[in-house]
């Protein structure tokens, strides 16, 4: 993987942490709403993995956050 994309995957798994402490969830309670394992959650905010889509739109959903929020780096 290049360093952009790594970049990429890290800054999405850091605005879904922030995003999710922001609303007072635990990786398991957000685990538990987008129906993913812990572990999977865990490496998505890590930004160790290559993710669909489809597992972005379920996390945004149980954040109650628009999709375009999590590639929105300002932090």
């Amino acid at each position: 993987m290049e360093n952009y994309q790594k970049e990429i995957l890290f800054n999405i798994g850091q605005k879904i942490r922030i995003e999710r402490t922001k609303k007072g969830l635990s990786q398991e309670k957000l685990a538990e709403l987008t129906k993913m394992s812990i572990k999977t959650l865990g490496r998505i905010e890590r930004g160790q993995s290559d993710f669909v889509i489809s597992n972005l739109i379920e996390i945004a959903n149980a954040l109650e956050i628009n999709l375009n929020e999590l590639f929105i780096f300002t932090f």
